[in-house]
């Protein structure tokens, strides 16, 4: 995974446009990414693990604010907001028929469902 790969999905994910989440390239993406969540969930809390964990969270974050400590395990699909960070909810299977309270096209469904 590339620094370039990065910012093309997170350019993608954040555009507020649609796009196909089960592209074969996009899901390979989303399995590094998982991989390296698990990484960080192993990590132990000593003073190495905790330097571990700060180079893979910049690593996967490029940056984030002052005093960032978290406590593994992170868990995929789900979507956290605040300061302090709580989850805000699961993913569900509504989100794969709405985006933004919008439904998502009948082609999209049809291609993939």
């Amino acid at each position: 995974m590339t620094r370039e790969t990065d910012n093309l999905y997170h350019d993608m994910l954040n555009s507020g446009e649609m796009y196909d989440s089960v592209d074969d390239q996009f899901i390979a993406y989303q399995h590094e990414l998982v991989q390296k969540l698990n990484e960080f969930n192993r990590t132990d809390e000593t003073p190495e693990g905790l330097a571990m964990r700060d180079e893979m969270l910049r690593d996967m974050c490029g940056t984030y604010g002052e005093n960032l400590y978290i406590i593994p395990p992170i868990h995929a699909n789900c979507i956290v907001v605040g300061n302090p960070a709580k989850v805000l909810r699961q993913i569900t299977e509504d989100d794969d028929r709405f985006e933004g309270g919008k439904p998502i096209p009948q082609a999209l469904i049809d291609k993939y469902m």
